[in-house]
């Protein structure tokens, strides 16, 4: 059995015990493509957890069916992080340092030695709960891309709020319409690090603009950023960033103002932005997909594989064969 990377107890000395599979009489909507574990406490609740294993992250997606209202205390540990997103219902969870409600659509960052709270669910009212456990050393993979969010959870101390963000982030329709896909066709192994990696980064993006919305002096200023952002981010399978001209008017406002107002929230130009996230985006596709090198290279945009390589090496001291080397033996 895959080793569960949280502990459930229904009381203070009793934890769950997972079995293989789910009974055909559970009738939760089932992924294709994912393994499945099961437990059941008679009267109280059914829990079903599919595993869709990946080098980006261990993804458990939880099924919890309360046959009355139930109170589960919930722990966890490692040197990781646990990006939840909630599918379907609504669940309380309490803490020493925090209480809140987390309702279908919503999203935030847990860290998983923090994990140690109660996780209440109201009967009749089923939850379904994705929690993507991230290693601490994926996330610097992603330090120039959303600067912000992954400079606070590097420094998170524990004796902060359970989640990383003080109220949970709406999804914007995005990560619905990633999972949605994932319902209806499933996951075969062969597309699973990608589709990680998809969801990762939407998730991310919208965690760094809630952010970034403490930073700001207007919602026009946000806007723009958004916009501009969103552009870029778009734009990172090409050779070259969007023109100035065309993300000033996209912005609304003149070039150098937006410059300004870039660099002053994100620490780099608009231009250093593109490129630290173009050559981060490679990196994790060398390191954590079974993609062949020339494709990759194709893939952003290069005709020919030995550019592709010396920039590569420009920008990390390593070849692409080594970075796929060194990954492989430091477990990505």
């Amino acid at each position: 059995m895959d080793r569960i990377p949280y502990e459930i107890f229904v009381s203070s000395s009793r934890s769950l015990h997972w079995l293989d599979g789910s009974p055909n009489t559970w009738t939760q909507r089932r992924l294709l493509g994912a393994k499945r574990y099961h437990a059941e406490v008679a009267d109280k609740c059914r829990i079903i957890l599919e595993l869709i294993p990946s080098a980006f992250g261990m993804c458990w997606i939880a099924h919890y069916t309360a046959l009355k209202d139930l109170s589960l205390l919930m722990t966890s540990e490692g040197d990781k992080f646990n990006l939840f997103f909630i599918l379907a219902g609504e669940v309380e969870y309490r803490s020493q340092a925090q209480a809140a409600t987390a309702t279908q659509w919503q999203l935030n960052i847990v860290k998983a030695s923090s994990i140690n709270h109660e996780l209440l669910i109201k009967q009749d009212k089923g939850l379904i709960a994705l929690n993507l456990f991230i290693q601490t050393k994926m996330l610097k993979a992603y330090q120039h891309t959303f600067p912000i969010l992954i400079k606070w959870l590097l420094s998170w101390q524990e004796n902060k709020d359970t989640t990383a963000l003080k109220h949970n982030v709406d999804d914007d329709g995005r990560l619905q319409s990633i999972v949605d896909a994932w319902w209806t066709a499933g996951l075969p192994s062969d597309e699973r690090e990608i589709e990680m990696e998809r969801f990762t980064f939407q998730a991310f993006d919208q965690l760094e603009m809630m952010l970034v919305a403490e930073k700001v002096a207007s919602e026009t200023e946000l806007n723009s950023l958004r916009k501009v952002r969103a552009r870029l981010l778009a734009s990172l399978f090409h050779l070259q960033p969007p023109s100035l001209s065309e993300l000033s008017q996209l912005a609304g406002m003149h070039f150098k103002r937006l410059e300004r107002l870039y660099k002053a929230v994100f620490g780099m130009t608009m231009s250093q932005f593109f490129q630290e996230a173009r050559m981060e985006a490679i990196y994790r596709r060398l390191c954590c997909t079974t993609k062949s090198l020339v494709d990759i290279s194709l893939e952003f945009g290069y005709d020919e594989y030995s550019p592709f390589s010396a920039a590569v090496r420009r920008r990390f001291d390593q070849t692409p064969t080594e970075i796929r080397q060194s990954a492989k033996m430091e477990g990505c």
